[in-house]
């Protein structure tokens, strides 16, 4: 009997490790989905052309059902070329924004990567 408690203590300090791991799982992606909302919000606020840079990331990446590129140009009434380079253009932007944090966040968000992708 003595055994058979322990083997269950064991079994569930894993499985509680288990749901702390995914917890804290769901939480680091909340922060990384947090960092995109404000780098792809902040495409409004920052640049010239900031609107339909959104616009471009927004109905191509973002909403639910996602859209063949021709239609969100069709849509924003711009020509598919000017699309692609917008498209370019925003993704630079959002580039330097994701990853120009200071150095200790820079390390924190690298760490996040690296927990999610393995």
């Amino acid at each position: 009997i003595d055994k058979l408690i322990e083997r269950l203590d064991v079994e569930m300090a894993f499985g509680k490790k288990r749901i702390e791991q995914r917890v804290e799982g769901v939480a680091q992606a909340r922060l990384i989905l947090e960092r995109i909302n404000i780098a792809v919000n902040s495409l409004r606020k920052f640049h010239e052309d900031g609107e339909l840079l959104y616009q471009v990331i927004y109905r191509s990446y973002i909403i639910p059902k996602r859209k063949p590129f021709l239609d969100v140009a069709g849509e924003l009434n711009i020509s598919e070329s000017q699309f692609y380079r917008l498209r370019s253009k925003a993704f630079g932007l959002l580039s330097n924004r994701l990853w120009s944090a200071g150095n200790r966040e820079f390390t924190f968000w690298i760490e996040m990567y690296l927990i999610l992708t393995t």
